[in-house]
């Protein structure tokens, strides 16, 4: 969507980091200089094709298995000398290495950098990811408009603030190409490593939220100005598989509207810069949300053990924040003082209890003010503000299954429980989305799948498809 309105607004050139890569396919072939591997470096040949680094070469000998791996684990930096641009590689970058006639070889290279971009130090750096479909922020993310060149885009720029570093993210799209980018910036000049730490945050949080995590292929720029108008560093990524679900644990602002909600919002900046922190910050929390992006993409019977892995993940997570609401005594000093009394009990029966024993019954005593599993899957819902019905309360304690491998339905995928897969998968993914959004500081509507599955099926909906947390 764009706009000619003179509205606050961000912008951005994007043809520094395009003429960047054009130059780069341009090449049409590099030299190898290296030394100390057992390819013959005077036969590698390199070509583009179809958006692809593939790369020719030859060995004294037919590569056996070892070699193969050898191969593959050698760390020796290559140079690919081209006449517009230096490449450096080595061959953990080789992907999949294919024999082609004797000891000739042909492979593609998942990962480049040009040399400039690993001198380039401290720098304003960009992240460019190509995209099968378009990609639009702002439907889910409060945004500001985008300018490049003369064309103002509503779907715009969002700007993530944390560890006093700025960033900006944005897509762009050539509709004539019918080709589309999601876009990381820095605003302040900052190092690679950190950068690209930083925007990995930001493009898991955003893969949760839009239920699109886009990543198979990346682009880093580096430029000594924040124009990008003049790139000097380039690298290349090929990563894993896009990930798409359209699985966003909020509603559109656009559906928001339809349901007739007056004031439709989308998630605020402070709240998915919280969300951008967290990522970064706590290991466990990051895998768990990526671990719900990757669910979303599954079949049902996969998604049920995910979901039910990373509801436990999440409620350890906020078990350990809120210990002092969730233990069973809340006067510290005297659990701790019933805890040495206990001890001092068991210590008197030590000569009489083998080794361990009295290991096991020690530290059941030093965990006695401990929650129930019950009630740590179930309290932080509570804590947070999240009022779950019995049938989201029923769907949790079903976890129990699937994380034991047992699917709770009968013969030919009957209820047993009360509930088809399908309801328990989606309550499931309602409830982990809860948590993680609540985690956060979030306070708005939350999309409710088991009813939207419900309206889709054109069967009589049973609640409404969305909900206030």
């Amino acid at each position: 969507m764009s706009s000619n309105l003179p509205q606050r607004e961000i912008e951005k050139s994007l043809s520094g980091c395009f003429s960047k890569i054009e130059q780069i396919n341009s090449e049409r072939s590099y030299s190898m200089h290296t030394t100390g591997l057992i390819i013959d470096g005077q036969g590698l040949k390199t070509e583009f094709k179809e958006g692809k680094l593939y790369c020719y070469f030859s060995t004294p000998q037919v590569l056996s298995q070892d070699e193969h791996h050898t191969l593959h684990e050698d760390r020796t930096p290559i140079l690919l000398m081209g006449e517009k641009e230096n490449l450096l590689i080595d061959f953990s970058c080789f992907s999949p290495i294919t024999i082609l006639m004797f000891q000739n070889y042909k492979c593609t290279l998942r990962r480049y950098l040009n040399d400039k971009f690993a001198k380039s130090g401290i720098a304003f750096h960009r992240l460019l990811i190509p995209t099968d479909r378009q990609i639009k922020t702002a439907t889910f993310i409060e945004a500001t408009p985008l300018r490049i060149g003369s064309t103002v885009y509503m779907n715009g720029v969002v700007t993530i603030e944390f560890d006093h570093c700025q960033f900006h993210l944005f897509p762009y799209s050539e509709k004539d190409k019918d080709e589309h980018f999601l876009i990381v910036d820095s605003v302040q000049e900052i190092s690679s490593d950190n950068f690209l730490k930083y925007a990995e945050a930001i493009l898991i949080a955003y893969g949760f939220i839009a239920g699109h995590f886009p990543r198979e292929k990346r682009y880093c720029f580096s430029s000594y100005n924040c124009t990008f108008n003049n790139v000097h560093g380039f690298s290349f990524e090929t990563l894993k598989r896009n990930l798409y679900s359209g699985y966003s644990p909020i509603p559109e602002v656009i559906h928001q509207q339809l349901l007739g909600i007056a004031q439709a919002r989308q998630l605020s900046k402070s709240v998915f810069d919280q969300l951008c922190k967290a990522i970064l910050t706590d290991v466990g929390f990051a895998r768990t949300v990526s671990l719900i992006i990757e669910g979303n993409t599954l079949s049902l019977e996969l998604r049920a053990p995910i979901y039910a892995i990373a509801l436990e993940a999440m409620t350890s997570i906020l078990s350990e924040t809120f210990s002092d609401r969730l233990a069973p005594i809340k006067d510290k000093t005297l659990a701790d003082d019933l805890i040495k009394d206990l001890i001092a009990v068991l210590d008197r029966y030590s000569d009489r209890l083998c080794p361990e024993s009295l290991e096991i019954m020690h530290k059941k005593i030093l965990n006695i003010n401990s929650p129930t599993n019950k009630d740590k899957l179930l309290k932080p819902f509570e804590i947070l503000g999240v009022r779950l019905p019995d049938k989201d309360k029923e769907c949790i304690e079903q976890r129990n299954d699937f994380l034991h491998g047992r699917v709770p339905l009968g013969p030919d995928n009957k209820e047993v429980s009360g509930f088809t897969l399908e309801q328990i998968v989606l309550s499931l993914q309602f409830c982990i989305n809860c948590l993680v959004l609540k985690s956060v500081g979030y306070s708005g509507y939350a999309t409710y799948y088991p009813a939207i599955n419900e309206l889709n099926k054109k069967v009589q909906i049973s609640e409404y498809p969305i909900r206030m947390i």
